[in-house]
């Protein structure tokens, strides 16, 4: 008769079989062979279990439950256990670990089980810090830092490190939905600090869906999360935080120029302090979707200096538009309000590098020509003139234009033809 079809009536006569199931995993380690009897033992022993005094069966239960990687019994299984004797998660095992602490520490082998062994009784315990530091980690870490910076063992993010970091994303993220992981937990114990990396970037991502203001206001050193890793020269991890923050924050510039921290310092950082290596990152990034990053610069009181070192480094931005149509250049000429009362020279729109075309094309949401937008927004009198010398009819044609005239707009290229 099998244990499924045993009902046990007592605990006493299910203790002896609990503990032959341990001395098989014990065996086990030694003898291989003994796998296939140890999962059946599992599988078939608890559904058994019935009616069993949960105070005194509940340490023997956690004494099993530190012995799953080798049992490897199924998860709905162990999910059974746990529901019959949800106290076995606050027993300490012969290793002085309780069972969450047991999978944290061989979250390898525990993967498919860990979102089990968190309950409300005993849900305090993920941020317990009385666990023996792994090899390679620092010390003071909680179960909360185990789990979302441990990656998997290995060079890249290969495809068997990429199902680690989706199995333990997926853990958090139920975490998350019952409460035991608060938005106050991501900030307070750093979590985005701790999963800003390659072989832990869907912890990291999935930490960001449930509190994206954490990439505003978590600190590393005192200092934002995105400029810390750019100081450290953290390469990895800045494209792994702007990956998120571009996806959460598209209208802020995925909070490149976000920080507690004068403007000055964000460009002495990407324009002096960091090289290829820095934009290389940010193309990466940005170059597979839609932000029209240098129309939002556009907006910036330091724009001429911005404009022109990411307008540099990366040359395809120029050909973007936003979603009103305009070309980065039309949205400076729209936006030179903020730059008002500055050296036309520093503006850095490269005013000789816009053909004439462009000089007499409209903006497709205001419909005046370059120099009007700049005059309609309170814009320098010296861009203005500047545009003017570089498209001299441009005035001409516009009182044409105003007075009715049916007449050709006078281009410099006609006015050239016609004096010949």
């Amino acid at each position: 008769m099998s244990c499924l079809q045993h009902k046990i009536e007592k605990v006493e006569s299910f203790i002896p079989k609990l503990k032959a199931l341990i001395d098989i995993a014990e065996n086990h380690l030694h003898d291989p062979t003994l796998l296939g009897n140890l999962e059946f033992h599992m599988d078939n022993c608890v559904p058994g279990i019935t009616g069993m005094d949960e105070k005194s069966f509940a340490p023997f239960v956690a004494s099993a439950l530190t012995r799953l990687s080798v049992s490897r019994p199924s998860v709905e299984v162990v999910e059974k256990l746990i529901d019959m004797f949800p106290s076995s998660l606050t027993f300490l095992s012969e290793n002085g670990l309780l069972p969450l602490q047991h999978a944290a520490m061989n979250i390898a082998s525990y993967i498919k089980y860990v979102h089990l062994f968190v309950r409300p009784s005993c849900s305090g315990y993920l941020y317990s810090s009385h666990v023996p530091a792994p090899p390679n980690v620092f010390t003071g870490q909680n179960i909360l830092h185990h789990l979302v910076s441990t990656g998997y063992d290995c060079d890249d993010y290969e495809p068997i490190a990429m199902r680690f970091d989706e199995s333990l994303a997926n853990a958090i993220d139920h975490f998350c939905k019952q409460g035991f992981i608060t938005k106050e937990d991501i900030e307070n114990y750093k979590l985005l600090a701790h999963s800003c990396n390659k072989k832990c970037m869907r912890r990291f991502k999935c930490l960001a869906r449930w509190h994206k203001e954490a990439l505003k206001t978590s600190r590393v050193e005192d200092k934002p999360l995105l400029l810390y890793f750019l100081l450290e020269e953290n390469f990895d991890s800045v494209e792994v935080f702007l990956q998120m923050s571009f996806q959460l924050f598209p209208d802020e510039s995925g909070l490149l120029f976000f920080g507690d921290y004068s403007d000055q310092d964000h460009v002495h950082i990407y324009q002096i302090l960091l090289g290829f290596s820095f934009y290389y990152t940010l193309a990466k990034v940005i170059r597979p979707i839609s932000v029209p990053l240098l129309h939002q610069i556009c907006k910036r009181s330091d724009v001429g200096r911005m404009l022109f070192v990411f307008g540099y480094h990366l040359p395809f931005l120029r050909r973007r538009l936003d979603k009103d149509g305009r070309c980065y250049y039309q949205a400076f000429f729209a936006y030179c309000q903020m730059a008002r009362n500055r050296p036309s020279d520093s503006l850095v729109i490269r005013i000789d590098n816009l053909s004439s075309e462009k000089l007499e094309t409209k903006d497709p949401v205001t419909g005046l020509l370059p120099f009007m937008a700049v005059a309609a927004n309170n814009g320098s009198v010296g861009l203005i003139y500047e545009l003017l010398l570089k498209h001299p009819t441009a005035l001409v044609n516009c009182i044409k234009s105003s007075a009715g005239q049916k007449e050709k707009p006078m281009t410099l290229k006609r006015k050239r033809d016609d004096s010949n």
